[in-house]
């Protein structure tokens, strides 16, 4: 089976953070993984069930790198979701501010 090309190559990452959706007022934190990360987006599991309409709205993420003492926070719009199996994978694409 052939590998898929990616774009750009993405860094496996595997930290802890937190994300929210900016567009819902009533949004509150919740937990994620970081799974990989590149230029141009992330691959994050989401610590609950996943719905189909997030595609196209804007979430935020905070977390930390291993060993670093900043914040990072992305701001972007989700892209992907794969709810099909007990993992809940979203796929968000960065665009800077």
């Amino acid at each position: 089976m052939q590998e898929r090309r990616r774009r750009v190559p993405r860094l496996e990452a595997g930290w802890s953070g937190k994300y929210r959706f900016e567009d819902d007022p009533e949004s509150a934190w919740g937990e994620c993984q970081i799974l990989d990360i590149s230029v141009l987006g992330a691959r994050l599991e989401i610590c609950e069930p996943v719905r189909k309409d997030l595609i196209g709205r804007e979430i935020t993420v905070e977390f930390q790198t291993a060993g670093a003492s900043n914040i990072v926070r992305l701001v972007a719009v989700v892209r992907n979701v794969d709810s099909r199996s007990e993992e809940r994978r979203v796929g968000k694409e960065c665009r800077s501010r």
